[in-house]
């Protein structure tokens, strides 16, 4: 997803797993929700399980939190810039 290795900010709302004590990515402020989710993976019921979690993330942002996500699944709607503030893979 980096083909730059770092040397120009392709993804500034996509962070990896850290390492130690160092941490590319900086602490919002306000209130923050954490969701953690599968997207789909094949039609069936984890599409409507990424529906929802979308949902629940377009909710969140209507009431002023900043959304923070966890999947690992490049093809989930909570990559979108639009419904996480940030993404971890």
């Amino acid at each position: 997803m980096d083909p730059s290795a770092g040397e120009f900010d392709e993804h500034p709302h996509r962070f990896y797993a850290t390492f130690e004590t160092e941490n590319e990515s900086d602490a919002t402020a306000g209130p923050r929700a954490l969701i953690v989710g599968d997207g789909p993976r094949k039609l069936g019921n984890s599409t409507a399980n990424d529906y929802v979690l979308a949902m629940i993330a377009r909710e969140l942002k209507h009431h002023q939190y900043q959304v923070v996500s966890h999947s690992n699944n490049p093809n989930s709607l909570l990559m979108t810039q639009w419904l996480s503030d940030k993404v971890y893979l």
